[in-house]
């Protein structure tokens, strides 16, 4: 007889595919090495070890997050019936959300913080990653962190924040009742024209409110840079830092530029008020520090002048004292001339005035398209000699020139103060700028700030990407030394590294980025949802329509729940994780219920899909932290932590068994929260031809090979599916080895399902050095099947939450010659 090459004990060999046997025996063994080969459904499955699937780890769930004050548990809606609508306790709840958790390590103590914003209002404890060891209440116990808005018109700062995240917004329901207070959110935009709180009258003006004027609970982003944080809130955007022994949260004080900066690149956008922020000042000498030059046509800012329309000119002076009487002197030319021409015809252009603290001003209109210059100049009253209009001593006349001042005929517009800097959610950093987007208020605009100074964005350093569906942005990633702009339908590249040398270009016309916390960089890849599903940017250099990206979920495309009203990504050990965020749902108190949350994982070396689900995995900011994943449960508040945890010095691994712990009440061990919760394991195989879809098939055996462990049995379901249908009779083989002559035999069981060790942590398992016959077993077991057909699927479940570990399984069949019928 031939060499047919069937090896009796596959689990000699990582089960070697043998085809088209001779000798006319065409029984036949497929092998699928796991995780390398194409299945249509993994859930609960780990790809991060190569040729082997485990099950996945679970969580530690930290419950103080529960301590934290709840808005619903101080409002008092029991006197009005209008507040006990479904539509209010619904809005008020989606209040109550953790905005984002962020890692900041504080340089001077070398100390690493967790950052968590929830309900606006900021608070944090030491990492678990600290070099600096602290108590047990250092890493479990959030603290609040005192947060100050600066007050622009006293120069200093006011607490706006002080460990709370509401206040009272009185309401009434017709205007002879009293008013209730009901606390909502400080940042929304319930104030009167003097900035205090309005009462809201009536059902239907509670319910506007609600629908527009209750401000959004946004997620957001933060950055560390220069040994500070910098986080978007939404309201304003704050530094976090250490100010003696505590950290500290204040809105950036906005720097005041110089005249000369406030002309070429525009003011401040952190401020509130941008050209009142440079004003006239006391100084040691009368002097003339610069000239600001502005002019606005219907209500928008001019970058240059328009022909016949006003420009105001403002000097900005530096005198000894408030009260000093000057005379002054403004002069215009056109670029292309010498002589000057005063503002007054009379006194040689000479005024008289007393300072106090203004800034000297002249609102002039130009009535030709080309370049002006400007000048002022500054001298005390008793250096004119008022006959002659003459100056007495020149060295005592301070002057201020500037040049090439452009008026056109066409309006040119620029960004300015009417723009919300303040209220972007999105931060990343550039080439020592950092970039700030989505505007709550107008999210087409890209902020960019100074180079190395974060308190300066300039009005032209301002970027505003115009679609033609008007679509907003959604994200900006820096992506092979570009920055790549997402909007809803459309893909930008922005080139360059400064404002001034950037180029725009449109890379993509018909795909964008719905979901812009998806957009991720791994490897050579960035990886986005769109309304369409998941897509990966290739090449950002080819322009063709749609040729540059290429979509990687049709094998999940069908598992995703349509309804999901979000997605977020983060990218762990160089795999993908895109999570579903389900919609919210509520009992009838209105309190949030858990829904079963999954999360999508793309391995990008095998482009290999599997997902996690559980009751505990409903997710709404994930953040990496070297071999850790923290995560927020959206619908609990929950603060967990994957896949480890060091107590009293030892590192328990007890949960890789996908489950969900948290702390005992004394801090001393470990239990489960979701006892009773099977978390589900399976491989659901594609329909498999093996390579000949017109060969009929007679199935004979299934093989899977395992790791066993000491922590007991675990048991599989196995179904096998044959052109769709059940197959009949499984059958299990019981392998023996005779110990005195070493003869197998094989023992024939009928049954459901298959009893086998299973693995407690693969990657530990298969260290290379270890024996694995010293502590790991590697087991096969073989199902006996009967049925035919030309597709052959397999369905490999657990339910139990053993730990589970999978190396391969193998088919045996026999193949039949295609029938082939003439035309």
């Amino acid at each position: 007889m031939p060499n047919v090459g069937y090896y009796t004990d596959p689990a000699r060999k990582l089960f070697l595919q043998k085809l088209n046997f001779s000798g006319g025996i065409n029984n036949s063994t497929s092998d699928d090495l796991l995780p390398e080969k194409d299945e249509k459904n993994l859930i609960n499955f780990d790809l991060s070890y190569t040729g082997a699937l485990s099950k996945r780890a679970g969580f530690l769930k930290h419950t103080n997050l529960h301590k934290l004050p709840k808005l619903n548990e101080i409002s008092d809606f029991s006197q009005y019936p209008t507040l006990e609508l479904e539509e209010s306790r619904k809005a008020l709840k989606e209040c109550e959300k953790i905005q984002g958790v962020f890692q900041y390590t504080e340089p001077k103590d070398n100390k690493e913080y967790l950052i968590l914003l929830y309900c606006n209002q900021v608070y944090y404890k030491l990492s678990l990653g600290s070099d600096v060891k602290g108590t047990l209440e250092d890493y479990e116990t959030w603290k609040p962190i005192s947060m100050q808005k600066y007050d622009e018109a006293n120069s200093n700062y006011i607490p706006y924040l002080s460990g709370t995240y509401f206040e009272f917004v009185k309401f009434k329901e017709t205007e002879e009742q009293e008013s209730v207070n009901v606390e909502v959110p400080i940042f929304s935009k319930v104030y009167d024209e003097n900035g205090d709180r309005k009462t809201i009258v009536g059902r239907e003006a509670w319910l506007k409110f609600l629908q527009e004027d209750l401000a959004k609970v946004y997620k957001v982003d933060g950055v560390a840079y220069g040994g500070v944080f910098y986080l978007a809130t939404g309201y304003k955007l704050m530094v976090i830092q250490k100010e003696e022994s505590n950290l500290t949260a204040k809105q950036i004080k906005p720097v005041i530029p110089t005249t000369p900066e406030y002309n070429t690149i525009g003011g401040n956008l952190l401020s509130d008020d941008p050209s009142n922020a440079i004003k006239s000042s006391t100084g040691v000498a009368l002097q003339v520090s610069g000239m600001l030059i502005q002019s606005t046509y219907n209500g928008k800012p001019l970058r240059s002048g328009l022909v016949n329309n006003p420009v105001t000119i403002e000097a900005i002076t530096i005198r000894p004292e408030e009260s000093m009487e000057v005379y002054f002197r403004f002069r215009k030319q056109k670029a292309s001339q010498t002589e000057w021409e005063n503002k007054n015809d009379t006194q040689e252009g000479w005024e008289l005035t007393t300072l106090n603290g203004q800034n000297l001003e002249w609102i002039v209109n130009l009535n030709e398209a080309t370049n002006y210059n400007f000048s002022v100049e500054v001298t005390p009253k008793s250096n004119i000699k008022t006959e002659d209009w003459t100056v007495i001593n020149a060295s005592l006349v301070e002057s201020y020139v500037y040049t090439n001042y452009e008026v056109k005929e066409v309006p040119n517009f620029i960004v300015d103060g009417e723009f919300s800097l303040h209220t972007c959610r999105r931060l990343l950093t550039y080439y020592d700028q950092l970039i700030a987007y989505c505007d709550t208020y107008d999210g087409n605009v890209i902020y960019i700030s100074d180079y190395r100074r974060f308190d300066y964005f300039p009005a032209d350093y301002n970027t505003i990407i115009d679609t033609a569906t008007k679509d907003v942005i959604t994200s900006i990633n820096y992506y092979q030394n570009v920055l790549i702009i997402l909007t809803e339908n459309n893909i930008f590249m922005l080139k360059g590294q400064n404002p001034y040398n950037f180029s725009l270009l449109n890379i993509n016309r018909t795909i964008g980025c719905k979901y812009g916390w998806t957009a991720k960089v791994v490897e050579n890849y960035l990886y986005f949802m769109s309304i369409e599903g998941l897509f990966r940017l290739k090449s950002i250099y080819n322009t063709e329509d749609r040729l540059n990206v290429e979509q990687v979920d049709m094998k999940i495309n069908s598992l995703y729940n349509k309804d999901a009203d979000n997605y977020i990504a983060i990218t762990f050990k160089g795999n993908y994780y895109l999570v579903e965020c389900s919609t919210y749902s509520y009992d009838s108190k209105y309190e949030r219920v858990s829904n079963l949350g999954k999360i999508f994982i793309l391995d990008t070396y095998i482009d290999g899909w599997t997902s996690y689900e559980g009751y505990y995995l409903n997710f709404d900011n994930i953040l990496v932290l070297r071999n850790q994943i923290i995560a927020t449960d959206r619908n609990t508040n929950s603060f967990l932590v994957y896949p480890e945890l060091e107590l009293n010095g030892e590192v328990i691994k007890k949960y890789i068994d996908g489950a969900t712990y948290e702390l005992s009440e004394d801090k001393q061990s470990i239990v489960q929260t979701d006892s009773g919760v099977n978390y589900r394991t399976l491989l659901e195989e594609c329909e498999n031809t093996f390579g000949k879809p017109y060969h009929t098939k007679k199935i004979k055996e299934f093989m899977v090979k395992v790791l066993d462990s000491k922590q007991g049995p675990t048991k599989l379901r196995v179904t096998a599916l044959v052109d769709g249908n059940p197959v009949i009779n499984p059958e299990k083989y019981l392998v023996s080895v005779d110990e005195q002559t070493g003869e197998v035999s094989y023992e024939i069981v009928l049954e459901d399902n298959i009893i086998v060790p299973s693995i407690s942590t693969l990657g530990e398992a298969m260290v290379l050095g270890e024996t694995l016959l010293s502590d790991y077993q590697i087991s096969l077991h073989r199902i006996k099947f009967s049925g035919k057909g030309k597709a052959i699927k397999y369905i490999v479940e657990q339910v139990d939450d053993k730990f589970f570990g999978l190396l391969g399984f193998a088919s045996v069949y026999k193949e039949k010659k295609p029938s082939v019928k003439r035309l």
